[in-house]
């Protein structure tokens, strides 16, 4: 039996989103007026369809980037790291 997106999703109780860095990000830092968006959105589905939401992302190191006021994602692994404790 073939189901369809919708039968799938009427079932569905746990939603996963991830959301990467070039999409809660501009030139300028954290889309601010977007997360709040993507907020309400998460909220809104919680609410009225009884879902579980988790939200994944990776803008931690875009955030440290602004924060510590570096242009340029440094390449060591460590570097990237204490970025993202930063972002976080």
């Amino acid at each position: 039996m073939k189901y369809s997106r919708k039968d799938i999703l009427q079932h569905v109780k746990r939603i996963v989103v991830k959301i990467g860095s070039g999409v809660l990000t501009t030139k300028e830092g954290l889309n601010l007026d977007l997360i709040n968006a993507l907020s309400e959105d998460i909220c809104h589905l919680m609410e009225k369809r009884g879902l579980e939401i988790i939200l994944v992302s990776s803008g931690a190191i875009a955030s440290g980037l602004k924060k510590i006021g570096l242009s340029q994602r440094p390449q060591s692994i460590s570097q990237q790291q204490a970025l993202a404790a930063v972002g976080q």
